[in-house]
């Protein structure tokens, strides 16, 4: 079991504590196990698909169910049957949620690292060597909220390419990917 020490009075702590449990003082958050392939390797990002997005689709799922519900209790339907779609009218967004929670873009100074999957983890590992080109492409909204994708092109038996959806300030991304490509080269 991993335990802390607080810095306030010197007491041991179980890593799971927020607070010292002799003197209250707040404790260091324990660092987690960082997601890269080897542990001899130097994290350089970790990114999600950002999270506007999926707020939009939560507000018109929330508006629809709204408007369902409203147009349901005119006509009578019974409280059961117009909280199943209203139930059903969120599940989209929900459905959206889950798939962004569960996709991560992890850049370490060796390789770029694609996780995904709500019911099956699919794990992807691109060694830097390997990458032939990096393109970033944005829609005009993408270009308001600074978001974008970014699409690696690599090498192999035949040209393969991966994107990197909805990533926060890609052109940075991107080039902390070519500045790591270079040093590996």
């Amino acid at each position: 079991m991993q335990t802390l020490r607080c810095e306030k009075c010197g007491r041991q702590m179980a890593a799971e504590a927020r607070y010292c449990g002799h003197c209250g003082a707040i404790l260091p958050a324990v660092p987690t196990r960082r997601p890269t392939t080897h542990p001899a390797e130097r994290l350089i990002f970790v990114e999600r698909p950002a999270f506007v997005f999926v707020a939009a689709a939560y507000g018109v799922c929330a508006l629809l169910a709204l408007a369902a519900t409203a147009a349901l209790a005119f006509m009578g339907v019974s409280f059961g049957v117009t909280l199943f779609v209203s139930l059903l009218l969120i599940f989209p967004a929900l459905l959206k949620h889950l798939r962004r929670n569960t996709t991560t873009y992890v850049l370490t100074d060796s390789a770029l690292v694609l996780t995904e999957g709500l019911i099956v983890r699919r794990r992807r590992t691109i060694p830097l060597r390997s990458i032939k080109q990096v393109t970033v492409s944005q829609t005009v909204l993408e270009v308001f909220f600074d978001l974008g994708t970014i699409e690696i092109e690599t090498m192999g038996d035949g040209l393969a390419a991966t994107s990197l959806r909805r990533v926060r300030r890609p052109r940075e991304k991107e080039e902390m990917i070519n500045h790591e490509m270079r040093r590996r080269n």
